[in-house]
């Protein structure tokens, strides 16, 4: 939790567009800093996608995945930035391929994600909540 939010501090990321009315979860139910809070013990892992390719981020995040289930984590944060420097007819690639192996081939390990709080990056990154 302090490892998460010492390098929030010094890699701030605001989303400027964010309301509460977009900022749900799949399940629907509305995201806040609150949530994230966890029992003393938990474990949650972050991992910065900037800079990355498509095959390499890719990789990063199917091992970050089993690596959070193996150690029990129950979350992982996963910092794809905003897609201001893909082109813009392939819109944010990075949070398009974090969306689409939570959603796809990650599903049956995950109970939920959703863009994190704007104080954590906003729609810059991704929490995805372990089964």
């Amino acid at each position: 939790n302090d490892e998460i939010e010492e390098w929030l501090k010094t890699h701030p990321v605001v989303d400027k567009d964010f309301t509460p009315a977009n900022h749900k979860s799949k399940s629907g139910s509305i995201s806040s800093r609150q949530n994230l809070s966890t029992k003393r013990g938990e474990q949650r892992l972050l991992v910065d996608l900037h800079g990355l390719r498509y095959e390499e981020a890719e990789r990063v995040i199917k091992s970050t995945m089993s690596r959070a289930e193996r150690s029990g984590c129950i979350a992982v944060i996963f910092v794809h930035g905003k897609g201001y420097h893909s082109s813009s007819e392939d819109g944010p690639v990075l949070k398009s391929l974090v969306r689409g192996l939570l959603e796809n081939e990650l599903a049956l390990h995950v109970k939920d994600f959703y863009d994190a709080p704007p104080d954590m990056g906003g729609s810059g990154a991704t929490i995805a909540w372990l089964k």
